[in-house]
C-alpha cells in the first residue's frame, strides 16, 4: 500500500513540476533587463499614467491649434500679396504652385497665362480635353519637352506631354478649344477669359 501511495505522490509531483516549471521559466525570461515585464494596477494607471497621457494630448492639441492659427494667418497674407501682384501687373487672380502640380480646369475659350516676373517657366501637362498654343511669334511658341519640339501658334497640345511656357509675359499661353480642359500646372499663372 505504501508503495502505491509513493507512486501516486511521484506522479502528482511530476505533473505539478511539468505544469509549473514552464510558467516559471516564462516569467523569468520575460522579466530580463533587456525586456522587463511590467505589471501595474488600474489604480496606478488611473492616477499616474492617464493624467500624463491627457497632459500630452492637451499639449498636442495646443500645438495643432497654434499651427492652424499660423496657417490661417499665412493664407491671409498670401491672399493680400496675390491681390497686390494682380493690381501691379493688371492681371486677374494669380495662383502659384511651386512644390507640386495643381489640377486646373479651363472652360472653352479660357487661356492659361504665365504670371509674375519669375525667370522660371510655367509647367503644364494636358490631362483631358482639347487645347492649343497661342503665340505671337511664327517660330517661337511653347516647348514640348516630351517630344523635344517647339509648338508654334495654333499647334494642338498632346495629352500627357510635359509643356513649358516661358514667363516672359509676351502673349504665349494655352487656349481651351472645346469643352472642359484639365491640365496639371506648376508655377505662377492666371486664367483669362
Amino acid at each position: 500500500m505504501n508503495n502505491k501511495k509513493m507512486k501516486i505522490a511521484v506522479i502528482a509531483l511530476s505533473i505539478a513540476l511539468a505544469v509549473l516549471l514552464p510558467v516559471t521559466v516564462l516569467v523569468v525570461s520575460a522579466a530580463t533587463t533587456g525586456d522587463p515585464l511590467i505589471l501595474f494596477t488600474k489604480d496606478y494607471f488611473d492616477s499616474k499614467v492617464l493624467p500624463e497621457l491627457n497632459k500630452k494630448n492637451s499639449e498636442q492639441d495646443q500645438n495643432i491649434d497654434s499651427l492652424n492659427t499660423k496657417y490661417t494667418t499665412l493664407l491671409a497674407q498670401y491672399a493680400a500679396l496675390a491681390d497686390k501682384v494682380a493690381a501691379i501687373t493688371g492681371q486677374g487672380e494669380v495662383t502659384v504652385s511651386r512644390s507640386g502640380f495643381l489640377e486646373v480646369k479651363l472652360e472653352k475659350n479660357q487661356t492659361l497665362v504665365p504670371a509674375g516676373t519669375n525667370a522660371q517657366c510655367l509647367e503644364v501637362i494636358l490631362k483631358r480635353g482639347d487645347a492649343q498654343v497661342i503665340s505671337p511669334y511664327n517660330t517661337a511658341g511653347l516647348v514640348d519637352v516630351t517630344n523635344g519640339v517647339e509648338l508654334t501658334d495654333g499647334s494642338a497640345l498632346v495629352t500627357n506631354h510635359y509643356i513649358l511656357i516661358p514667363h516672359s509675359n509676351d502673349g504665349r499661353c494655352i487656349l481651351a478649344v472645346e469643352g472642359d480642359v484639365w491640365v496639371l500646372v506648376r508655377g505662377e499663372y492666371t486664367i483669362e477669359s
